[in-house]
């Protein structure tokens, strides 16, 4: 009488098995390398890694030019949020980018972008009238507009720079529709986020606007952007 040969094991979850393990294990040397990186920058007063521009995005600005951060690889440049309605801090930001515009107008390799949360309202006709009723502007300064939700998506993701809707019983206007950070991020001529978590421009850091001296890393970066040439 003839016997059934026994079913043989299934090789798929021992494999399976090993997969999750080899990825675990290169998790923990991709992030023990960056840890390693991180604390060496430190150590030798090289300005930190906090993030990469990994993807580009479809911005207008308030000349009605099509832009991509893309366009700015090679300089060194600062991110900010912006709304011409803003009451919390816009106006302060956009007094200091002024300042830093003047302190680096022999660069040719700094620029700033001052994206605005608001795209509906901030149409790229209403960011030049604005633009031009504050002596803001220049060909190193972007006022930049587009779609809201990608805008939202990507400032979040790749700079950290994230908005909430403002209560309705905390509104300071009409038009305080939302609470950002009020401050930068500083960008390296390779797409690197450098620096500071962020650089904030608010009186409630002990009184100093920037914690952390902006300028001086600005001024590292462009030696470094240089050096690179």
């Amino acid at each position: 009488m003839s016997q059934t040969a026994p079913p043989v094991p299934s090789r798929k979850p021992t494999l399976t098995i090993i997969i999750i393990m080899v990825i675990a294990a290169l998790s923990v040397i991709v992030a023990w390398n960056y840890y390693i990186k991180v604390k060496r920058d430190r150590a030798s007063n090289r300005l930190a890694m906090n993030g990469r521009l990994e993807k580009d995005i479809a911005l207008t600005d308030h000349t009605g030019k099509a832009r991509q951060l893309g366009e700015l690889k090679g300089k060194v440049f600062i991110v900010g949020w912006l709304y011409t309605t803003c009451p919390r801090g816009c106006a302060a930001l956009a007094v200091e980018m002024r300042e830093l515009q003047k302190e680096f107008s022999d660069e040719n390799r700094f620029a700033m972008v001052s994206v605005s949360l608001d795209p509906v309202h901030d149409t790229p006709q209403v960011l030049q009238q604005w633009v031009t009723a504050h002596g803001f502007g220049g060909d190193n300064w972007w006022f930049v507009t587009g779609a809201e939700k990608e805008i939202e998506e990507y400032m979040k993701r790749y700079l950290g720079l994230w908005r909430k809707t403002v209560d309705p019983k905390e509104k300071l206007s009409p038009e305080d529709n939302w609470y950002h950070p009020v401050a930068f991020r500083l960008i390296d001529h390779k797409g690197n986020v450098r620096g500071d978590l962020y650089y904030p421009n608010h009186p409630t850091y002990e009184g100093k606007y920037f914690p952390r001296d902006i300028r001086g890393d600005i001024a590292e970066l462009l030696k470094e952007a240089a050096a690179d040439q």
